[in-house]
């Protein structure tokens, strides 16, 4: 079963490392995974941002959440 926990580790990192992310970067990823999908326009106007800012603030906010992920991974959370 040991099997398990190691396979599991990534999706646990993953879920402390999104934890940390702020709130509102929290919201943005969450509608940009929105099932049915949401359109950039739909969500600019929830989030009160334009359009041409939320590809490169989604770009940065994934790159933050790699960085918070390695950091789970590699033996706890760093401030």
């Amino acid at each position: 079963m040991s099997w398990y926990l190691i396979d599991d580790e990534p999706q646990r990192a993953a879920l402390r490392a999104f934890a940390r992310l702020p709130e509102a970067a929290q919201e943005l990823l969450r509608l940009f995974c929105a099932d049915p999908p949401i359109d950039y326009q739909t969500i600019s106007e929830m989030v009160d941002r334009p359009v041409g800012s939320l590809g490169p603030t989604r770009a940065r906010i994934l790159d933050k959440l790699r960085k918070l992920m390695t950091e789970e991974l590699e033996g706890g959370a760093r401030t």
